[in-house]
């Protein structure tokens, strides 16, 4: 099966960047996978996908036609508005999301728009295109390769008993609860400190090569959940995956049902008002036997299910079946 990737990204975060051409481009491990776009030349991509030259009047059934491509997968909404007039082609399009696509009334008006041209969604959060008339999927986030541990009874003695926190503090409300916890334990001297990016001025960024280096120096790491939304954060996977303990919010039923059985005994939560925080770190922190536990069961689960390798096989397996006409597996279901 050969794919074609239309790569065109917005600005350039690091979360954007790991939930884009690093997680998709994994796909060349299963099937013959192309990349077009006007990024798509930079040096790192070219060295690691098969890059087909872009150029900017190119139309779309045109690129198809020169790579042989089976399917094409529309890397977010700016891959739709680049091609908005050359939707009609000859193989199946799939839309790829990684955001709750409900926030702005120009987004929601730009989704009704996509309603049948694409064949299928396939959304790393709560599958609501759907809503607007577009098939949808949901394939979870889930961790790379640089967060991968193995667990050991001693790993955790070894590392800083602090609680870390790498990531955005913006201030819109689904990130308000996160503002208030990283206070809250700011005071509290259990954060782990941060350095100010010089890049950016904000003060928990940091580089992307230097992320899983940073969760691993700590015994546990900060998240939230955004149950409002039916989101499950990226953090989610990559804190438990390096055998960090995650310390977070509630999921909502669903998440807890779908990936991870109902089990309470693999991360530990804190309140949306955030008043039991300092109490749920400190536990995390001075009681390891517990701690140890924790992490154990959570690697143990996360190695089993949550790995982009698995994220890539469940894809894959997705895509040769819409291109085969074939029932469209759904290994996870959000409703």
């Amino acid at each position: 099966m050969r794919v074609l990737y239309l790569y065109f990204p917005g600005p350039m975060r690091s979360r954007t960047v790991r939930v884009s051409i690093y997680f998709y481009g994994g796909l060349k491990d299963h099937c013959d996978l192309i990349v077009f776009g006007p990024r798509a030349g930079s040096p790192w991509i070219s060295r690691n996908y098969k890059v087909f030259p872009y150029q900017e009047d190119m139309q779309l059934q045109d690129v198809i036609n020169e790579t042989e491509a089976d399917v094409v997968l529309f890397g977010g909404i700016r891959s739709f508005n680049y091609f908005y007039k050359q939707l009609k082609t000859n193989i199946p399009k799939v839309l790829l999301l990684n955001e709750y696509i409900s926030l702005k009334e120009k987004v929601r008006q730009n989704v009704k728009k996509m309603a049948g041209f694409f064949d299928l969604s396939i959304t790393r959060v709560r599958p609501n295109t759907r809503d607007y008339g577009i098939p949808a999927i949901w394939l979870p986030f889930s961790a790379s390769d640089e967060f991968y541990t193995e667990w050991s009874s001693d790993y955790l003695d070894k590392r800083n008993r602090k609680i870390v926190y790498r990531g955005t503090t913006r201030g819109q409300y689904p990130y308000m609860v996160r503002r208030n916890a990283i206070s809250i334990l700011e005071e509290s001297g259990l954060l782990a400190g941060a350095k100010v990016s010089k890049r950016n001025k904000k003060k928990y960024s940091v580089r992307i090569h230097n992320y899983p280096r940073d969760l691993k120096l700590y015994v546990g790491g900060l998240s939230c959940a955004w149950s409002d939304w039916g989101e499950t954060p990226l953090k989610t996977f990559e804190i438990m995956a390096s055998g960090t303990c995650l310390l977070t919010q509630q999921f909502n039923s669903i998440v807890r049902r779908e990936l991870f059985d109902n089990r309470d005994d693999i991360y530990v939560t804190y309140k949306d008002d955030c008043k039991d925080i300092i109490k749920k770190a400190e536990g995390i922190l001075y009681n390891m036997d517990k701690t140890k536990e924790i992490t154990k069961n959570a690697l143990d689960l996360i190695n089993k299910n949550h790995l982009d390798k698995h994220r890539m096989k469940e894809l894959y397996d997705i895509l040769e079946a819409l291109v085969k006409g074939k029932e469209i597996p759904r290994r996870w279901r959000y409703e």
